[in-house]
């Protein structure tokens, strides 16, 4: 069967899929998508697609544990957003490189808390081990994304006691310096 949809540059291969279900019945879940013989990222964009947009749908058998992981950029980073298709096996260092490729942030520059999962800070643990309950189907999770401390943090908060420097030029050089968590 040949479906055509029209999708946006931006388009997530995964809400490609979302937009497949409704046309061909089956779950996003229960899909992978190929160009050729390459298997598409959930997470990739149908930019990537490149001229030849034509993929192919295969229907797998069993259902693969998928959450939707909204990451959003907090402090400093607030505007910085994406939204990643997850299996629950993914690890820190793992999300933490899509994030990257998704928004440009270097992953040893940055920090992932969410309320269930707030102390993910192995980057070998796997999401599923963290989770305080399994998620349902079409769970969504939040995981904000913060500024990792520079080092040089200590001594700004020294120069800034003794009065070295002002707090505008203490914030020009670590815009969380002065948030409460810090």
């Amino acid at each position: 069967e040949l479906a055509r949809l029209p999708a946006e540059a931006s388009t997530t291969i995964l809400a490609l899929k979302e937009q497949l279900a409704g046309v061909c019945q089956v779950p996003s879940k229960q899909q992978q998508l190929l160009q050729g013989t390459r298997i598409l990222n959930d997470n990739a964009l149908v930019s990537a697609l490149g001229q030849s947009a034509e993929v192919q749908l295969v229907r797998l058998t069993e259902g693969y544990e998928r959450v939707r992981l909204n990451v959003v950029g907090a402090w400093s980073l607030s505007g910085v957003r994406c939204s990643l298709a997850v299996d629950l096996k993914v690890t820190l260092a793992e999300v933490k490189a899509m994030v990257q490729d998704a928004t440009g942030l270097k992953a040893a520059e940055v920090e992932l808390d969410g309320g269930e999962f707030s102390n993910w800070q192995l980057g070998s643990q796997s999401l599923g081990e963290l989770l305080r309950r399994p998620p349902k189907p079409d769970d969504t999770l939040t995981a904000y994304l913060f500024a990792r401390e520079p080092p040089e943090r200590a001594r700004l908060r020294e120069d800034l006691a003794s009065g070295r420097i002002s707090a505008a030029q203490a914030v020009a050089i670590d815009p969380d310096l002065l948030m409460p968590a810090c």
